[in-house]
């Protein structure tokens, strides 16, 4: 059975994915807390590579 702690982290990643895959978002406040949150162990390298890849192959957003 997964811990609690696993399941939030499940649960912020895949929010972070939808959120990054429907290109509402400043890009570099989005890079910032991926990288707090992969800093504070809560994404894991693979989850941190796949979002700044998505991030990386998005144009950037236009205000």
């Amino acid at each position: 059975m997964a811990s609690q702690a696993s399941r939030n982290n499940k649960l912020l990643y895949t929010s972070l994915f939808k959120i990054i895959e429907s290109g509402d978002y400043d890009k570099e406040d989005m890079r910032h807390r991926v990288d707090i949150f992969c800093f504070g162990g809560r994404l894991d390298n693979e989850q941190y590579q796949k979002l700044t890849g998505m991030m990386d192959d998005q144009p950037a957003r236009e205000e």
